[in-house]
């Protein structure tokens, strides 16, 4: 069982996405069986409800930023879960980052844009910079971020708009005394 990003993203079972419910119907969206468990959207975009055909356990796979509220008990990435027959209501919740980092670029690698994932345990003011290989800084920006997740979108041009060519890049964030890196690779 792995939770997308965004609530608008749904919720995935293997390669599947179960979409967010049209307006107008109090139905879920879609349902999906996957290894005895069937998902179930409804119309809350942060809530599904599952009904477990037989007893059954995984490993939960989803963002560290994201909790999951499975019944009366909370999960986190990589905790075994087990669950018993029965129908539970299931609630993603956000966890504040116990510090900046760096989460993830995506895609990576990229063609055209990618997004520059970030955790911010507080607010604050977030310098982004993007190095060549040789360490020459091509681009940057400075952000007022609010404590949680961003995403930040890089379109693989430099600070004067022009396109950079395909290869290895750096990012870096800065917040206060804080510093984080990531690669990026970019692919024509």
């Amino acid at each position: 069982m792995a939770y997308a990003p965004t609530a608008s993203d749904g919720i995935f079972g293997g390669d599947v996405a179960i979409p967010p419910p049209a307006p107008d119907t109090d139905r879920p969206a879609a349902a999906l069986v996957s290894r005895g468990i069937e998902f179930g959207r409804k119309l809350s975009p942060s809530s599904w409800e599952i009904v477990v055909r037989e007893a059954t356990s995984f490993d939960l796979a989803c963002p560290d930023f994201v909790a999951m509220r499975i019944g009366n008990a909370v999960f986190h990435n990589g905790d075994h879960v087990r669950l018993d027959r029965g129908s539970y209501k299931v609630f993603a919740e956000n966890v504040l980052p116990k510090e900046m980092s760096i989460v993830r670029i995506e895609p990576n690698p990229f063609n055209a844009t990618t997004n520059i994932v970030v955790a911010i345990p507080e607010k604050g003011t977030a310098n982004i910079e993007i190095f060549d290989i040789v360490g020459k800084r091509i681009a940057a920006r400075t952000i007022e971020m609010t404590a949680g997740t961003h995403a930040i979108l890089w379109d693989g041009r430099d600070a004067s708009g022009g396109d950079m060519p395909s290869g290895i890049y750096f990012v870096r964030m800065r917040l206060g005394e804080a510093s984080s890196c990531a690669k990026a690779m970019l692919m024509r």
